[in-house]
């Protein structure tokens, strides 16, 4: 039987008191509805759809990296009304998997063991419930001494020995349409918003006497998010799956508590990630690296054994071998070949290094080409910023650039050139291979050694 999975996402959040939307909110670098949404894609259910509210439609084209199918639930009037906002999408039989948005903690699993729930019984609404150790503000569910569901009963509604139940009802559901919608149509509208809820669907079946019937998932995977403490909560759970997974995969981790790995990033075995190391986005790291303490890294791709210590990467290549920091920046848009190391307090961006190339001590590289070998010395840099453009310098194999010189974007010098301490490169100028030049600016050295 075909099989539609959809995602309730039109709630604000305004119990978070924050400009994002709730369904936006990113947990581990992903969108929270994301989490939900690839929960189902990878139960198994192709091309879900969320159903959301006119104003957050437009979200929605790009934040979860693929086009993504949507409904407009007009007005906000409670999950029953946004389920039926499906009906026009459903031709024939079918099965309908709901997950809320803010539930980003369930797996794949949990929606293949509902689905198999369901179609044991021909139910026509099956839901995840759990029991939990607080079950404030969520509904409870009933049942009935052979342990069949009664019903479920939101907390505004329960009774004191009601309030005391623990199992609760966890926010996904598998329904077999097209007859739910005739349930949905049923449920009556509550409140000033004349709002339907989800949730009366299951009384209404029981007393049509259709069949519903529920599984059981653990208590963290119900864990629902309507406050920040409660999305910091999830966020937490998330980060302990993925840290596990990455060290059943022989990745080691000091301090898994001091240690933030979002949820694209991949690491390659025998690497260690030391305490308060932070890697996020697209991040690749190779094997046996060791990062940290204090790495951040976003959008990198590190090849095996590179270190990074107390400093930041961004969308930048470092190859094999690599030896970074302590407190480097290596900004967007670079490359550090095989064996070159940055160090204390040396920046880069938009430049690549060569083979071996050693950059210490408070220089800047930008906009640049450093040929294999280069020596960069001690607060040397290339000034490749002319107060309206960004402009190139190119420096050669085996090079040596003086500490506290200055390269005066564009200029070159050549393979095996000397830049003296201090010396100043003017803008175009060429400093020919195997010369030493000095000075400001920057002249051939008289006597100087030519290679």
């Amino acid at each position: 039987m075909k099989i539609l999975g959809a995602v309730l996402a039109a709630g604000k959040g305004e119990r978070m008191r924050i400009a994002t939307p709730k369904p936006l909110l990113p947990l581990l670098g992903r969108p929270m509805v994301g989490w939900a949404y690839e929960a189902l894609r990878a139960s198994g259910i192709p091309d879900p759809i969320i159903i959301t509210s006119p104003a957050l439609r437009p979200a929605f084209a790009g934040i979860l990296g693929r086009p993504v199918r949507t409904v407009v639930q007009p007005e906000p009037r409670g999950t029953g009304d946004a389920v039926s906002r499906l009906k026009g999408l459903v031709k024939g039989d079918c099965v309908i998997v709901v997950i809320q948005a803010d539930t980003p903690l369930f797996d794949p699993a949990h929606i293949t063991a509902l689905l198999a729930a369901r179609a044991s019984r021909n139910a026509l609404v099956a839901f995840a419930t759990a029991t939990v150790e607080d079950p404030s503000g969520l509904g409870r569910v009933l049942r009935d001494p052979a342990g069949a569901v009664a019903n479920i009963v939101e907390e505004t509604e329960a009774s004191p020995a009601v309030k005391r139940v623990r199992e609760i009802n966890a926010g996904l559901y598998a329904f077999a349409a097209p007859a739910i919608f005739d349930l949905l149509a049923a449920i009556a509208p509550v409140g000033e918003k004349k709002e339907r809820y989800l949730t009366r669907a299951v009384e209404l079946a029981l007393s049509r006497g259709a069949s519903v019937t529920t599984v059981t998932v653990p208590a963290d995977a119900s864990a629902g998010v309507n406050t920040l403490p409660q999305a910091a909560y999830a966020q937490a759970i998330l980060q302990a799956r993925k840290l596990a997974e990455l060290m059943s995969q022989g990745v080691i981790v000091d301090d898994p508590a001091s240690v933030t790995v979002e949820w694209g990033v991949e690491v390659g075995a025998g690497s260690r990630l030391r305490p308060g190391t932070c890697l996020e986005g697209a991040t690749k790291v190779g094997t046996d690296c060791v990062l940290g303490p204090d790495a951040v890294l976003r959008d990198a791709v590190l090849g095996a054994r590179v270190t990074v210590r107390s400093s930041y990467v961004t969308a930048s290549r470092l190859d094999d071998g690599v030896d970074v920091g302590p407190y480097a920046h290596i900004r967007p848009g670079c490359r550090v070949r095989a064996g070159a190391e940055v160090r204390s307090h040396a920046e880069i961006v938009r430049a690549d290094l060569g083979e071996g190339v050693k950059m210490h001590h408070f220089s800047y590289v930008g906009d640049a080409v450093v040929g294999a070998g280069a020596n960069i010395g001690a607060g040397a840099i290339t000034a490749n910023y002319d107060g309206k453009w960004k402009l190139p310098s190119r420096i050669g194999k085996q090079a040596f650039i003086g500490s506290g010189s200055v390269l005066v974007a564009p200029a070159r010098v050549g393979d095996r050139a000397r830049v003296g301490a201090g010396a100043v490169v003017p803008a175009g100028r060429a400093v020919k291979p195997g010369t030493t030049v000095v000075g400001v600016p920057a002249k051939p050295l008289k006597g100087g050694r030519r290679a």
